[in-house]
């Protein structure tokens, strides 16, 4: 180590010092760097100090290992390090604001329902991995007015969820079944700076964020039961209490969001979100200097011209890469849970804390996901005894349950196929027959004689299954995943193990 090294590495930066060096983890070559924590402060006073100090640190740093910096004293390195962790962080911000514009696309005000009156089916492709289970109501909140008034409904024994999602796709409240027995209550949903009393006999739910996705879960068993559950869904009312103004779109909740194809432009557009939905004071110092270092924040304007978009553009595809490459289902199974070919989301999904990749990665993939308490999704993308091998529709595969061993879910299980490998862009199958999911209780399932389950799953139905318990695949990839609604302990805990998918010809 030369000297100018060993200067450095004494100097260690005060709590004060730039951040930088942070997104690297280690000072340019001269070891490793003390993470310590400096409070974030969304003022651009702040973001100067940080490059300048880091600017004069750098000029030791640079001749340690002979990199160049830019002309704002960040390395190429930290700078395309900040932009893999700035992407991580915003892509749930994005995704979120991606639904909600085209939300406001359908001519939609704001904090109004918009209910589905029919099961979703192979047209349904807005939200990657639909359920077949519930009708979806979808409203879009805004808060800076004051508060919204929600009331639901007296679902009684119908499974029934309202999931209430801050912008960063965080469940800050689920109401429903679950919460309140099917009992009708009334609520204010507040933006985090309300200060105010509701009346008596109204609960309040605070966000972090004034922009809202209110989604709602109402269960059908079939076609038959579409009037009672619509009777459900009308009970489902957005207000306006007294005193509170009336909300609108802004320019930018109508922006078209530019796609992952262009980073200066996707982050000039998230620069725009941010401000409007600022990070919240849970965020770690390391996620929001990240966000510094390439220019963007709630005090920040993103100037692509000024910025190191090559390093830019190399972070932010290393990013989304990580969370659609081959090394997605490998992470993905190092923090789930599961077994005999099935893999089960990680406990946190739906209350991300500082966990950004996955919170991320749901949001590429399963984007609305519901928290484990609520429910428990299981995935498997091939059989447990072909070594690995995508599932292939042109084979047969089985599902066996032993008698009294079916999923312990209160309110329902499903088992739903999705066509291709792509977990980002699964969708059902089109079959001739409609069928997209088997589901207990709705499904007749036909039991065997030793009270076992057997679920069969493949292009034609094989003489002798019964149709009530055959999965229509395409002639090709498919992907399967298992559904569990109000999981008992069994399955909260992990004692309980799905029975393997077998491919028995």
């Amino acid at each position: 180590m030369d000297r100018s090294c060993r200067i450095a590495s004494r100097i260690r930066f005060s709590r004060r010092a730039i951040r930088a060096t942070l997104i690297d983890g280690t000072m340019n070559g001269c070891g490793p760097f003390d993470h310590s924590t400096l409070p974030h402060h969304s003022m651009s006073f702040l973001h100067h100090a940080r490059l300048v100090a880091f600017a004069a640190s750098v000029g030791l740093l640079a001749g340690c290992n002979g990199e160049s910096v830019d002309s704002s004293g960040v390395s190429p390195v930290a700078t395309e390090n900040a932009a893999n962790s700035a992407t991580l962080f915003t892509i749930a911000l994005y995704q979120f604001y991606a639904t909600r514009q085209s939300y406001i696309a359908q001519g939609l005000a704001p904090n109004t329902f918009l209910h589905n009156r029919q099961l979703s089916d192979a047209s349904s492709t807005s939200v990657t991995k639909p359920n077949h289970d519930t009708l979806y109501s979808i409203a879009m909140l805004q808060l800076d007015a004051g508060p919204i008034q929600i009331d639901t409904p007296a679902s009684g024994t119908r499974y029934f969820s309202l999931a209430l999602m801050d912008a960063y796709t965080n469940n800050f409240a689920i109401r429903g079944t679950s919460a309140d027995n099917g009992v009708a209550k009334v609520f204010w949903v507040v933006g985090p700076n309300w200060q105010g009393t509701a009346p008596a006999g109204v609960t309040v739910l605070r966000s972090s964020t004034n922009a809202v996705w209110a989604l709602a879960r109402t269960y059908v068993s079939d076609a038959n039961d579409y009037p009672a559950a619509w009777a459900v869904q009308n009970q489902l009312v957005v207000s306006r209490p007294a005193g509170t103004g009336v909300a609108a779109w802004d320019s930018v909740d109508t922006q078209k969001p530019p796609g992952y194809a262009n980073w200066p432009s996707y982050f000039q557009y998230v620069n725009r979100l941010l401000k409007k939905s600022p990070p919240t004071p849970q965020d770690t110092a390391e996620a929001t200097n990240a966000l510094d270092i390439i220019g963007i924040g709630p005090a920040q304007t993103f100037n692509a011209s000024s910025a190191d978009v090559a390093s830019i553009d190399a972070g932010a595809a290393r990013a989304l890469a990580s969370l659609t490459g081959g090394g997605t289902q490998q992470a993905a199974a190092q923090a789930s849970t599961g077994s005999n070919g099935w893999t089960g989301g990680p406990a946190n999904v739906g209350n991300y804390g500082t966990q950004y990749t996955l919170r991320a990665r749901v949001a590429l993939n399963g984007l609305g996901a519901l928290p484990g308490s609520e429910a428990i999704y299981y995935t498997s993308t091939g059989a447990a005894n072909t070594s690995g091998a995508n599932y292939d529709g042109n084979g047969v595969y089985q599902m066996t349950f032993p008698a009294g061993q079916l999923p312990p879910a209160r309110a329902f299980w499903s088992l739903t196929l999705y066509a291709g490998t792509n977990q980002a862009q699964a969708f059902f199958y089109p079959n001739p027959d409609g069928i997209y999911a088997l589901s207990y209780p709705a499904s007749n399932f036909q039991f065997a004689s030793d009270g076992s389950l057997v679920l069969t799953i493949s292009h034609v139905r094989p003489a002798g299954v019964p149709a009530s318990n055959w999965l229509p695949a395409p002639a090709g990839a498919f992907n399967l995943t298992l559904r569990t609604y109000l999981p008992d302990a069994p399955l909260l805990n992990a004692t309980y193990k799905l029975p393997p998918v077998i491919r028995v010809q």
